[in-house]
């Protein structure tokens, strides 16, 4: 059974109000189109027909997205609105390209002129008017609801409104002039509709395969989590988005190593509380001792630092430990994305961090960031 909450509430109004929008318009742009013989009317009539379909495709989206999790997928199915958006920007290209193809046939192959009138006229400044609004507030609604699908659009509509804009002018200029600029108008509107969709992919594609996650949700979680007393520092924070407003993740922390299990276990699962509130899922607290206690070991993170801060290719370094009597040390170090010869870059730390401490034996752990 589906839970529709706000978010996918409004996705749904806007994605049946799409439909009814351009099946409307789109059936009587190809209908008008037709018989005053005006191919750029009738492309603008097939592309918000095609835009119907990618309403259609985006109600199913948001009624899949939103079902309960289950055996086969335990992480819910929130990540099918970034496949649904990845097909309906198939769909246009394809569109987009066979207009092209159409459009450069009537070119080579000229017909007879249009026959522009007043009810055209009417229906594109229509159209015009309303594509525009809706583009506009349906961007905005997007990107409130953190929606991708619903920003893609809301931009895909808006443009469609300019289009419909640019033919009226081309109505106009035929008027005025008598000069028929259609079908080089339509070749336009043609490659415009492909470089939309080619920049939609590539936002589908780096959902998909998965993004960094918002820095200020990512601070608010960590700002929350270190305002905690028994919280010395947090270590590593990983989130992992599966669709939107659905975030699973783990925490790494630092604490007082004297520090007793029961202790330990009644502030993890205070910390899973405290990030379900925030809209995080924890699925696993990792606990990293610190020697805050002792001072020798105190000196001896401040000089690791000190040599971290020498090497740009770390952010910063965490969970330091240190066990004198086995005479083990180890950090974590994140490293900076823009990295090369990564194997190089950690040697060169770990031969600088084993000079200084020469009867340690060191081990560098790789931290991540996102």
């Amino acid at each position: 059974m589906n839970t529709f909450d706000n978010r996918s509430q409004v996705i749904l109004r806007y994605n049946v109000a799409g439909i009814v929008m351009n099946l409307v318009l789109g059936m009587a742009k190809v209908i008008i189109g037709s018989m005053i013989r005006a191919h750029a009317v009738m492309i603008d009539g097939v592309n918000s027909l095609t835009d119907m379909t990618a309403s259609a495709l985006s109600v199913l989206s948001t009624y899949l997205s939103n079902k309960q999790s289950d055996k086969k997928h335990p992480l819910g199915y929130g990540r099918f609105e970034y496949i649904i958006s990845f097909v309906i920007t198939i769909i246009i290209i394809y569109i987009g390209v066979m207009s092209a193809i159409d459009t450069i046939d009537a070119i080579i192959n000229p017909h007879k002129a249009p026959d522009y009138n007043t009810i055209v006229v009417i229906l594109m400044i229509i159209s015009m008017i309303v594509k525009i609004v809706y583009g506009i507030k349906a961007i905005h609604d997007g990107k409130k609801t953190d929606s991708i699908a619903l920003s893609m659009s809301g931009s895909d509509t808006l443009a469609d409104g300019f289009v419909s804009l640019a033919i009226l002018i081309a109505i106009i200029i035929y008027k005025v002039t008598g000069v028929d600029i259609e079908h080089y108008l339509c070749l336009v509107i043609s490659v415009l509709v492909v470089m939309t969709a080619v920049r939609m992919i590539n936002e589908c594609m780096n959902k998909i395969l998965g993004t960094r996650i918002d820095p200020k949700f990512r601070k608010k979680i960590i700002n929350d989590i270190s305002m905690q007393e028994e919280v010395l520092n947090v270590s590593n924070l990983v989130i992992h988005s599966y669709g939107e407003n659905n975030y699973i993740g783990s925490l790494e922390i630092e604490v007082d190593e004297n520090m007793s299990a029961a202790e330990v276990s009644k502030l993890s699962r205070k910390l899973i509380r405290r990030a379900e509130n925030l809209g995080l899922n924890l699925v696993s607290v990792g606990i990293s001792a610190a020697n805050i206690s002792d001072p020798e070991a105190s000196k001896m993170w401040d000089k690791i630092i000190e040599i971290i801060t020498r090497h740009p290719e770390f952010i910063r370094a965490n969970s330091f430990t240190v066990d004198f009597k086995e005479k083990d040390l180890s950090f974590y170090v994140v490293e900076n994305y823009d990295i090369k010869n990564r194997e190089d870059c950690y040697r060169r730390l770990y031969d600088e961090v084993q000079k200084q401490f020469p009867d340690m034996h060191i081990d560098i752990y790789q931290g991540i960031d996102m």
